[in-house]
Parts: structure tokens; C-alpha cells; sequence
């Protein structure tokens, strides 16, 4: 970057409200990156600090995060760019763009980055596992990840049937789960507008934060074992937790 003045010094100049051009340098990724010559690893939260404050050193007028960076190397790397006023984006696929967004994120890179944000859980855990084992696996199943997704805002609404096919229930075994969630007044049953037998299930303002809540405490979680484990002991993690999911499955009585 210090090789090009000249280009540092016409985009820290710019005082346009339109598109500009920041200079990254090396995009800062977790341990087998997707892309090992335009990124330089960071195994922990303070070598991710410390390669951020290098870019910034060197003339980086923004820094970038790939999506092998755990949860507490990535927030490092914003509080980074927040101390010295550097925008901070990322390309996610395995991280929830809510926690990076929460924690000071500036941008996201492709509107694919927050599909597995929205996936249900078993779903975006079969996303997650798949990337983690092959980097690979995101080319084509981000955009078939994101083809599945329901992009309703609030009222946060969904018609009965179509939460029990999402969750890979049966009716009963969903109107089981709504009724104990109704019971806690955290949903609530309304009339659907377009259909007069039909019903559906709308968060209310308790719900909504007790989701808000529980996604924060499973990404704490999340990060705490991503600093913990080293790579093997990851993926050894991953492979019995994946031997005990399917374990469970075949257990489970079938839907009715």
C-alpha cells in the first residue's frame, strides 16, 4: 500500500457522499483460509489485532474480514478500526452478521453473507459444518442457502404450517410447541388475512427479545470454543457433535 501514495492520498481526500475506493491490504482470516495469498491468518484475538493495526500502519484506509475469523478474533479486528475511525466489512458465512453488526461492523460484503443469519438452526449448522470442513462448499450452497429464506420484517408472522415445514414438524408435535409458547406469552395465535380457516403465529414484543437474547448467549458460547480449541480439536468437535445429531434423528418418533 505504501507503494501507491498516490492512491491513499486521492481516497483519504474524497469528500464525496457517493461510492468510493478504500485500500484493505491482506484480508484477515481464521486458519485455512479461503484465500491464502491475498490474506494473512490470525489464530487468536490478539495476533487479529495486531494484523489489524499493521494494515492501518501501512495505509489501509479500510480493513476486511474473512469468513474464517472466529467471533472474538473479528471483534477485535473492529475495535481496531473503531479506534483509529476505519471502516471495518466482512464477507460472512460462517459467523451471524448480527453479532459483527452488534459488536461495530460497518458493512457486509454480498447480500449472501446473511443468509445463514436467517436459516433455521438445523439448517444453518448443516451450512456452517459443511464450509468449515471444505471452504469450497460455499460457492454454490450460499446461493441455495439464501434461495430458501422468507425475508418477512414485522410483524414477524408465519401461517402455522408453514413453521411446522420449516421446523420439520409434525402438525401436532407444532401446535404442542405453539401452545407451550403461547403459555410463556411469547407468540400469539391471529387470523390469517388471507386465508378465513387459516391461522398464524406472530412474535410478540417478549418473544422478540427473548430471541434477541438467546442468539447473543449461543454466540458467546460459540466464541468461547473457538478460542478454546485449536483446529484438530475443533474439527474433532464437530464430527461428534454431527455423529450425536444424526443419533438423535434416528430416534425421534415419526411425524404423523
Amino acid at each position: 500500500m505504501r507503494s501507491c501514495p498516490g492512491i491513499t492520498q486521492v481516497t483519504s481526500a474524497c469528500s464525496s457522499k457517493g461510492p468510493r475506493i478504500f485500500t484493505c491490504g491482506p484480508h484477515i482470516d481464521g486458519e485455512h483460509p479461503a484465500y491464502p495469498d491475498d490474506s494473512v491468518v490470525a489464530r487468536d484475538a490478539d495476533e487479529a489485532h495486531r494484523w489489524a493495526e499493521r494494515n492501518i500502519e501501512e495505509g489501509a484506509t479500510a480493513l476486511k474480514i474473512y469468513f474464517r475469523l472466529p467471533l472474538a478474533s473479528a471483534r477485535s479486528v473492529i475495535e481496531v478500526c473503531n479506534a483509529h475511525h476505519v471502516p471495518c466489512t466482512a464477507h460472512l458465512e460462517i459467523l451471524d452478521a448480527r453479532e459483527l453488526l452488534l459488536a461495530g461492523l460497518h458493512g457486509v460484503e454480498h447480500i449472501t453473507s446473511l443468509g445463514s443469519s436467517l436459516l433455521p438452526r438445523v439448517q444453518r449448522e448443516a451450512y456452517r459444518q459443511a464450509v468449515l470442513a471444505d471452504n469450497d462448499a460455499r460457492r454454490d450452497g450460499r446461493y441455495e442457502m439464501f434461495s430458501h429464506l422468507q425475508l418477512d420484517g414485522p410483524p414477524h408472522r408465519k401461517p402455522v404450517g408453514h413453521l411446522a415445514q420449516w421446523a420439520d414438524l409434525s402438525s401436532g408435535a407444532m401446535t404442542n410447541r405453539i401452545d407451550r409458547l403461547e403459555q410463556a406469552g411469547l407468540v400469539r395465535r391471529v387470523p390469517d388475512p388471507d386465508d378465513r380457516r387459516g391461522v398464524m403465529v406472530e412474535l410478540t414484543a417478549a418473544g422478540r427479545r427473548a430471541w434477541e437474547q438467546s442468539v447473543s448467549a449461543q454466540a458467546e458460547k460459540e466464541s468461547v470454543v473457538a478460542a478454546a480449541l485449536s483446529v484438530k480439536e475443533k474439527q474433532q468437535l464437530n464430527a461428534l457433535l454431527r455423529r450425536l445429531m444424526i443419533e438423535f434423528e434416528k430416534r425421534e418418533p415419526a411425524k404423523k
